[in-house]
């Protein structure tokens, strides 16, 4: 593996960490009902990631249930921002790069087994038509 490879990765996950965290905590404190998806600006359909943050501002809130129903992928997205600073500072305190190898991992083991993605966009599929249905 390349140095500036390596460099890329964990300065990009990072900003996009810090982008990500800047982005709940406006939300966390602002009410606004704006949209910015561009898919639901341009379409008025919502897309399978639409209520993602207001899932995650729901579950810091403590409203796990409302949560599950604006979108599951808050969860995911909340355990995401928990564990990536975690990991970027264990891997620079130890000088080891975990997790851009078990990124290599993940993304290694998808390209080899494409029934996963396949199962991955069944079940996006599935919240876009949930997202749809209850008018997102």
């Amino acid at each position: 593996m390349k140095p500036s490879e390596t460099i890329r990765f964990y300065a990009s996950t990072g900003l996009l960490w810090m982008g990500s965290c800047a982005w709940l905590a406006y939300n966390l404190y602002n009410s606004s009902s704006a949209s910015i998806c561009l898919f639901k600006n341009i379409t008025s359909l919502p897309c399978p990631a639409c209520g993602t943050t207001r899932s995650a501002v729901s579950i810091m809130q403590g409203h796990l249930l409302h949560a599950v129903y604006i979108n599951p992928l808050g969860f995911l997205a909340i355990i995401l921002l928990l564990a990536v600073p975690i990991w970027l500072v264990t891997d620079m305190v130890r000088h080891k790069q975990t997790l851009h190898h078990t990124y290599k991992a993940f993304d290694g083991f998808f390209r080899k087994h494409p029934a996963i993605i396949i199962i991955v966009l069944a079940a996006l599929s599935f919240n876009w038509l949930w997202n749809i249905a209850k008018h997102l």
